[in-house]
């Protein structure tokens, strides 16, 4: 009998959704991103949801299933919010603004982004993301009138996540860092650099990460999301 033991876990769970965060892309190549000085972070998300795009194929050989293989080609953020700045969406849309006058065109001039935002767990632990190339997907608008009722303000939109360089999401747990050596104390200090620049290389997450080292240890707790890689999900809970 191998020798083998049980391991028991309490899993933690995601308790909330926090900011987000959106920087324009000046341009791109295959080489490299070059973002805006500024990133947008709001306050405003309600839920967000994330669906892949996955593709899967059944390899058969004599006469039985001799392999399965997927992966994930994209990506489609359903996101709730209370409201996105009537600037920042001018922005993402490729609208043309002027004295308070916006002129939506019919081409296809919306602006490509990073999309950023961060969740935290029921033991205090958290998730950071950044999608590094995402383009918003024009949704439909509702207006209705005001009656009695105190209003929830809700607004939603979709964010298509498009690959670059074979990479879709980058995450960092903190729970998974902590295991690594890498210990993160102060979660509003780290939010503000993991966010101040989209993250789409792995040398800028080591980086990142180089001050909270308490010894020179591999980062698993970095996952780059790549579209070329089997498409077994990692719990982001952990």
């Amino acid at each position: 009998m191998a020798n083998r033991k049980i391991q028991y876990e309490r899993p933690t769970y995601r308790v909330t959704v926090g900011n987000i965060y959106f920087c324009p892309i000046i341009k791109r190549d295959s080489q490299m991103i070059e973002y805006e000085d500024i990133v947008i972070e709001l306050p405003t998300a309600k839920t967000l949801g994330i669906a892949q795009d996955i593709s899967e194929l059944e390899v058969w050989a004599s006469g039985q299933m001799f392999d399965y293989t997927s992966r994930t080609n994209s990506a489609t953020i359903s996101l709730a919010a209370v409201a996105l700045p009537q600037h920042l969406l001018a922005t993402i849309e490729g609208s043309v603004s002027q004295d308070g006058a916006t002129f939506n065109r019919t081409n296809d001039i919306e602006r490509e982004f990073a999309f950023g935002f961060w969740a935290e767990n029921k033991d205090g632990s958290f998730n950071c993301y950044w999608l590094p190339v995402c383009k918003l997907t024009p949704t439909e608008e509702t207006y209705a009138t005001s009656t009695a009722d105190i209003p929830d303000p809700e607004s939603n939109y979709s964010v298509r996540v498009i690959p670059y360089n074979n990479l879709w999401r980058v995450r960092f747990s903190s729970a998974d860092a902590k295991e690594s050596g890498i210990i993160v104390t102060d979660k509003t200090a780290f939010n503000k650099k993991f966010f101040l620049d989209p993250i789409y290389q792995e040398s800028q997450m080591q980086e990142l990460l180089r001050d909270y080292r308490n010894e020179v240890v591999d980062a698993s707790s970095i996952t780059f999301m790549a579209v070329d890689k089997n498409s077994n999900k990692k719990d982001d809970n952990k």
